[in-house]
């Protein structure tokens, strides 16, 4: 990090008076240091210089924007890896003989599904999930009907009587 520092010492009845002035990117801190002796304003000087130089890097280092983190919800690797398992019937149906109704529940709650038999909550569930599997199909604009014109006037015909021979006996 680049800065620039100005220092001033002048001796006034028998002190010596430092002002030093630090600026980096911007931001300038100042102090004003008095001391008896030449050596103490020496180490008076360094330790305000250390304080303005930290303080400086402190503020440079807040000012500066975060790094670019994703989110796991938007990184498609991780959203594999965190796909929810697709039960399958048989898996269902285990699941209820072991762990009964409530077993079911716990599953099939984060779906959406409720339900009061095992049979209905397994069902409930592997709905949810072909519906979560399925790919979601844009709707379509239903295309403008125009009907064909009719024609006018109607033509009658008639049939003639059918005559039908009769069976030889």
């Amino acid at each position: 990090m680049h800065h620039n520092l100005k220092i001033e010492m002048e001796r006034v009845n028998n002190q010596y008076v430092t002002q030093i002035e630090l600026s980096t990117f911007g931001r300038c801190g100042r102090g004003r240091l008095v001391t008896a002796t030449f050596d103490g304003a020496l180490e008076a000087l360094k330790a305000k210089h250390d304080e303005l130089l930290a303080s400086a890097q402190a503020f440079h280092a807040a000012s500066q924007p975060a790094p670019n983190v994703t989110h796991p919800s938007e990184d498609p690797a991780l959203q594999k890896a965190q796909a929810p398992h697709k039960f399958g019937r048989h898996e269902l149906q285990a699941i209820a003989a072991d762990e009964g109704i409530e077993g079911l529940r716990k599953i099939a709650g984060p779906l959406g599904v409720k339900g009061t038999s095992k049979e209905g909550l397994i069902e409930g569930i592997l709905g949810a999930q072909q519906e979560a599997d399925a790919p979601t199909v844009p709707e379509q604009q239903p295309a403008e009907f125009e009907p064909e014109p009719v024609q006018s006037g109607l033509v009658q015909t008639k049939e003639a009587p059918r005559q039908f021979a009769a069976a030889p006996e």
